[in-house]
């Protein structure tokens, strides 16, 4: 993907888990053919995070819409927004506890506040990142307060499957 296009028909991406910023609460979101089931996850929230592979950019989110994210790796110089309802957003893949149900999944925000987490979580990850050359961080929610910053903490350390969480 070199230009940045997903050609992925509909359905083809990942499942999500979508964090409600106003009311602090983390939700895996399964789709079926008999509609979309959304469960709290928030309780004992524990994942595997990627952090290599954050993509940072421009997101809008429309009610029955596809959301429209123009994403790049971390690290990249911003481009200008596409238009003015485009807001800047952080997309990370993780692999949920078993508890919550395993499976890897795509989380992806606009709210300043998750993104403030997924900042000071980054700079924990980078701290630890020498004493763990090759593996992954399992992330804890270690509290979250209604229209608050989400806390994360690294709890340990995985080796990385090969090829990454996406395969």
């Amino acid at each position: 993907m070199a230009l940045g296009f997903d050609y992925r028909p509909a359905g083809t991406q990942l499942p999500i888990v979508k964090y409600h910023a106003v009311e602090a609460r983390f939700l895996r979101i399964d789709r079926s053919a008999r509609g979309v089931t959304a469960t709290d996850i928030t309780d004992n929230f524990a994942a595997v995070f990627d952090m290599d592979a954050i993509e940072v950019g421009w997101m809008a989110f429309g009610h029955g819409t596809r959301p429209d994210m123009r994403l790049f790796p971390l690290g990249q110089e911003w481009p200008e927004a596409p238009a003015p309802h485009f807001k800047r957003g952080v997309r990370l893949t993780l692999q949920l506890s078993e508890r919550h149900g395993g499976g890897v999944r795509e989380l992806s925000s606009t709210s300043g506040q998750f993104i403030a987490a997924v900042d000071a979580l980054h700079d924990e990850f980078l701290a630890g990142r020498a004493d763990n050359p090759g593996r992954l961080p399992v992330v804890v929610l270690a509290g979250a307060q209604p229209g608050g910053q989400p806390e994360f903490t690294i709890a340990g350390w995985v080796e990385r499957p090969e090829g990454g969480l996406r395969g």
